[in-house]
């Protein structure tokens, strides 16, 4: 007991937990750190490769070793550790196992639970189930579209990779524990510094502001993310499983369910073209129902909201999704709308991706990312959408049979301004000449605001 102790580790009965993985070879029970090596009614400890009775710097910058050698040794799962609280938490692991100075052990690990704190999960092993769950792999990918084969080799190196971040998923006080052992931390450090837990709530409950009905998946398409309460239910079931690898099914099922990536866990999202294209987490206002009749009047604002509900149920496939708005007073805050469409609509599966006009250069590409999620169905929004030849042409070919528009997505734009004036203006131009005919045709659904 007395080197549990100095580990900064309690000793642990009944089923090995996450800090500790089954050895085949030797057929025993190991854990990081500080090994309970069960043999019939017997146990001692030990240390993994090596006994404790040696020099316990030593052994402490084995573990590091060990654990280094483990997190190179990923398959699919490199993006796990690749944020910015897993590369704090590899630096600690690396200045352990040099046995660097004790300045520069403290400063890291104070980096590690800064980073932990800021993610905002209660845990390091929380965001490491995060990050699986996100599951950014080939083969979470083809869960998610519905096209996954049966068991191949991407299986197995997915099982490998879990069972190896298990073993990285150490508690936080054992790691502090190590750090403790090799050089003499402060006064009061070791319980401060052993756990951290979640600073705040949640901010964005999306699934509760939307009043979710979403456990599952339902049909064909990918329903609403997960509330953060029901993702803790996932993180539970497959932190809980003896061997992480043991719950690759679970995830199979969780991204077959409700995708991968932001698009997973988000309703709100928003286009940056920039560096290649990339969707990020975007805030989403909800207001009372106010908001709506301030822009567009009850019937329109049923028109939209029908219109758009046959899009996510995929219940009139022969029409075209696609709308164009004119907002004729665009001093009303038409953000109040899409935060109510996506309030109404989003509990069904909606995503609504925001389009700035300064990257309509890049719809092609915002199209192709979203054909990545053939199951999830998207609004994309451009507002304000600004007329010119070269914008209309963009539509026109992203929106075209042969171009990357995906059929998951529907593309509004709001015009700001009177529609006949802007149309007049926009024709007057020879460039823009034979380009509105082809544009409308695009839309399904055109309406006139505050006309």
């Amino acid at each position: 007991m007395q080197q549990f102790a100095r580990m900064g580790l309690k000793k642990k009965e009944g089923p090995f937990c996450a800090s500790q993985h089954w050895d085949h070879e030797n057929n025993q029970i190991q854990e990081i750190g500080s090994v309970a090596v069960k043999r019939g009614g017997n146990s001692k400890v030990r240390a993994i490769g090596f006994d404790l009775g040696q020099e316990p710097i030593k052994g402490v910058e084995n573990n590091a070793e060990i654990l280094l050698r483990a997190s190179n040794s990923l398959l699919l799962h490199q993006y796990v550790l690749r944020n910015k609280t897993a590369l704090a938490f590899t630096k600690v692991l690396n200045f352990l196992q040099r046995g660097s100075h004790p300045d520069a052990v403290l400063s890291a690990y104070g980096e590690f639970y800064a980073e932990l704190a800021v993610s905002n999960h209660a845990s390091w092993q929380d965001l490491l189930l995060d990050e699986i769950l996100a599951g950014r792999t080939p083969l979470a990918k083809a869960a998610a579209r519905g096209t996954l084969s049966e068991q191949g080799p991407l299986h197995d190196a997915a099982g490998y990779d879990l069972d190896v971040l298990q073993r990285l998923s150490l508690a936080e006080s054992t790691l502090a524990g190590w750090v403790n052992e090799v050089h003499k931390t402060p006064s009061g450090w070791l319980a401060a510094a052993s756990s951290v837990g979640k600073a705040a709530l949640d901010l964005e409950e999306e699934a509760a502001a939307h009043g979710s009905k979403n456990e599952r998946s339902t049909g064909g398409h990918i329903t609403a993310p997960l509330s953060s309460n029901q993702r803790q239910v996932w993180r539970d079931r497959i932190g809980g499983s003896w061997k992480w690898s043991e719950a690759l099914p679970d995830l199979l099922k969780y991204w077959s369910e409700h995708g991968y990536g932001l698009v997973a866990k988000h309703s709100a999202l928003q286009w940056s073209g920039s560096s290649g294209g990339a969707l990020t987490a975007a805030a989403m206002r909800y207001d009372s129902t106010d908001g709506v009749d301030g822009v567009a009047c009850g019937a329109l604002w049923q028109e939209l909201l029908e219109h758009t509900a046959r899009f996510v149920s995929g219940s009139d496939a022969s029409a075209s999704p696609h709308a164009v708005l004119w907002d004729a007073s665009p001093t009303q805050d038409s953000s109040l709308v899409w935060g109510r469409l996506l309030q109404e609509v989003g509990p069904d599966g909606l995503r609504l991706v925001r389009l700035p006009a300064s990257e309509l250069s890049s719809i092609d590409e915002l199209g192709r990312t979203l054909s990545q999620h053939p199951r999830v169905r998207f609004v994309v929004l451009c507002d304000p959408y600004q007329f010119s030849a070269s914008s209309a042409a963009a539509v026109i070919s992203a929106l075209s049979g042969g171009g990357s528009w995906p059929a998951n997505a529907a593309l509004y734009v709001v015009v700001h301004g009177g529609k006949d004036d802007l149309m007049g203006a926009f024709n007057s131009f020879s460039a823009s000449q034979g380009l509105l005919g082809p544009l409308w045709n695009k839309f399904g659904l055109q309406q006139s605001w505050g006309s």
